[in-house]
């Protein structure tokens, strides 16, 4: 029923609400003034009797006080001419009966209770009418009269009754159709708005209605709310469009960093393979070629490591607009990551990507100015051709990447074309780059120490430290194999550290076993220079072996210094200042300048080499040499020649006032044991010759 009613719509609520009140309402009074006139009428029916009972007990007095039952008899048979009356008794005061009529002879009566003066049954009404005379009871009058008349009142009172509740009823629901069509109107009109305007979504419709009841104040307010969610609504659409251009500008800037370097906002990986793979699928089925070519800058790593990630940075950037301003339309330079970049070349021959990379190496040879910093820069290329080298993205990469490091070994600024030989030598680097990052802890360097001779004396108290790499499986691999490796890795520095450290601990071993003052002279390299760490690391070793700063000397090339100069005279003034010696490795293959040299915290040029080859029989290696030797004694600097290999040119540079030598006509290196033999050896030498001499 609850849920039937809930159904129902307010119209129908309505006029069920105002028809049940009126039902109810007129059934009610229906029902009380039905009793009351019910209650009338039996009353009225009641005093009838009563009154034609008190005729009849005026008539029967006399007969009642002679006993005269015949009077009486012939009084009662007047009522057989009233319908109504269907038996009457004149009662003597002890309940004798007198008198009696019956309309029919067959019809039995049984005398009521004579204190009882009326009584209403089903069918009759029964009065019993007390005679007396002077206040004294001489009987009672018995009338029974039938209720057809009360009956048939009743009845038609019934059936007006039930008109008038019908005809109430009727007009009750055709005036609450009426009257509920006033209020639903207006309601009926607001729920079609409502549903206009859900439906539209169009909140500048207002609601019409002009009264100034319930109703009119709702639709007002709505009205006003209307107005609010208008309003919210326009600010909800204008932030949201704010909202939409910004999602597309973050789904537009999440593409291109998803798809582009964010430095040099060149295709990224991602997008070079996207690139590569449909430029495949386009070769092959135009059967043409593509060239792949991977650069890699050469000594960036010291750049960034000594100038700063900043200077780097734009470094990144320049080399990204000078491939920008070479590459063909079609074509794609794509950075992959650190300084590594690709140039993808479509519908070429192998002569044109060679083309192509004469041009990079040439465009790289003009110095790049970069924050009041000159920078001479190169790179090493390497090239895969599709569909010679590889038919695929992954292998056109990896041959790229190969070919690049075997151009890298022909020295900076060369390319070289994928052949299929390079993956032998490629694994061969992969597997020593795998096994030289453990060879540290698993202790396979070591080191040997070449002598450098005092000429002057004769003595022999330096040494280069040299380092050596013993792998079980690879073998002793050269310095020269590893130590570019190393660089390329970045794991150079850790060696340094290591051949510090153990540099150290050698002359502390040294010095517990009797020789004193030996100095060691230790290769740095250009990224280990510009690390701040090897200060730490120098300070740390000498002071836990309790060594004097003068016994370390350190060495770096002349480039170093010459690329990196403003950074490189702040760390070794540091290192200087600790008493640390400083020398000048393969000095002369530079472009050294008296400025540098004046500035620089040096004790000591190394010549190179090159210069000592031919300095017995090459008039030019003789001036560079005597001038060089010359040139550092004027600066008050010490000067070693490294590889003297004969005795002719050990006679010159002895000749030419040359302080410290070195090389294989003398010492090859030598081991710790066998270095503090010669040590020994040699002091000895000097004693006794000094003794002989006394």
């Amino acid at each position: 029923m609850k849920r039937w009613l809930n159904s129902l719509s307010i119209r129908y609520k309505l006029i069920l609400l105002m028809t049940t009140i009126c039902l109810v309402t007129l059934s009610v009074a229906t029902s009380i003034f039905s009793v009351i006139q019910i209650t009338s009428l039996k009353e009225s029916a009641i005093d009838n009797t009563t009154a034609k009972a008190a005729l009849i007990a005026t008539s029967v007095e006399s007969a009642i006080l002679f006993n005269d039952e015949r009077t009486a008899e012939n009084t009662l048979r007047r009522l057989k001419n009233d319908v109504a009356i269907e038996a009457a008794a004149v009662i003597l005061k002890d309940g004798i009966i007198l008198a009696d009529y019956r309309k029919t002879n067959n019809m039995n009566f049984a005398i009521p209770d004579l204190n009882q003066s009326s009584n209403i049954s089903s069918k009759h009404l029964d009065v019993i009418y007390e005679i007396s005379v002077q206040s004294e009871i001489i009987g009672y009058v018995y009338l029974r009269s039938n209720l057809e008349k009360l009956d048939a009142q009743m009845l038609s009172y019934a059936l007006a009754l039930i008109a008038v509740l019908l005809v109430s009823i009727t007009v009750a629901y055709v005036l609450s159709v009426y009257f509920q069509g006033l209020f639903t109107r207006p309601i009926k009109s607001m729920v079609r708005y409502i549903d206009n305007i859900c439906q539209t979504s169009d909140y500048g419709k207002r609601l019409q209605l002009e009264s100034d009841d319930e109703l009119g104040r709702l639709a007002l307010g709505f009205n006003h709310l209307l107005a609010a969610v208008q309003d919210r609504e326009s600010e909800l659409k204008s932030h949201g469009d704010k909202l939409q251009q910004l999602v597309d500008i973050r789904t537009q800037q999440l593409h291109y960093k998803a798809h582009y370097d964010a430095l040099t906002e060149l295709p990224n990986r991602h997008l070079l393979l996207d690139r590569l793979n449909q430029a495949i699928e386009s070769a092959h089925r135009e059967q043409k070629k593509l060239a792949l070519l991977f650069l890699d800058l050469d000594r960036f790593k010291i750049i960034n490591d000594s100038l700063g990630h900043a200077v780097g940075d734009q470094l990144l950037k320049s080399v990204a607009w000078l491939l920008e301003s070479i590459r063909r339309e079609g074509d794609t330079v794509a950075r992959l990551g650190g300084d590594e970049f690709v140039f993808l070349l479509q519908h070429v021959e192998p002569e044109d990507a060679a083309r192509v990379a004469e041009r990079i190496i040439q465009q790289f040879s003009a110095p790049l100015h970069l924050e009041n910093h000159v920078l001479h820069m190169s790179t090493s290329i390497g090239i895969s051709i599709y569909p010679d080298d590889g038919d695929d993205d992954q292998a056109l990469l990896k041959n790229a990447d190969v070919s690049m490091y075997h151009a890298k070994q022909k020295g900076p600024g060369h390319y070289c074309f994928y052949r299929n030989e390079m993956n032998n030598a490629s694994f061969y680097r992969l597997n020593m780059e795998n096994k030289l990052r453990n060879a540290c802890s698993a202790n396979e360097f070591y080191l040997v120490y070449q002598p450098q001779v005092c000429l002057k004396s004769g003595s022999v108290k330096r040494a280069e430290a040299l380092i050596r790499w013993r792998n079980p499986s690879m073998g002793d691999i050269s310095p020269a194999e590893f130590i570019p490796v190393a660089e390329e890795i970045g794991f150079i520095n850790q060696i340094g550290d290591w051949v510090i450290a153990t540099a150290c601990k050698q002359i502390s071993d040294w010095r517990s076993s009797g020789i004193e003052g030996v100095v060691i002279s230790i290769n740095i390299s250009a990224s280990h220079l510009m690390d701040e760490s090897l200060i730490q690391c120098i300070r740390q070793n000498v002071e836990f072996y309790q060594l004097g700063y003068q016994q370390i000397e350190i060495e770096i090339t002349e480039d170093v210094f010459l690329r990196h100069s403003e950074h490189v005279i702040e760390t070794l003034d540091k290192i200087r200042a600790l008493g640390v010696e400083i020398a000048i490795d393969d000095f002369g293959t530079g472009y050294s300048s008296l400025r540098y040299l004046q500035q620089f915290p040096v004790n000591t040029l190394k010549l190179d080499g090159m210069f000592i080859a031919d300095v017995d029989c090459n008039s030019s290696s003789q001036g560079i040499v005597s001038s060089s030797i010359l040139l550092a004694h004027s600066l008050g600097l010490a000067m070693v020649a490294e590889c003297v290999e004969t005795k002719a040119q050990l006679d010159f540079l002895r000749k030419t006032g040359c302080d410290f030598v070195q090389g294989y006509y003398l010492y090859h290196p030598l081991s710790a044991d066998d270095f503090a033999n010669i040590i020994k050896k040699t002091t000895k030498q000097i004693a006794g010759q000094k003794g002989a001499s006394a």
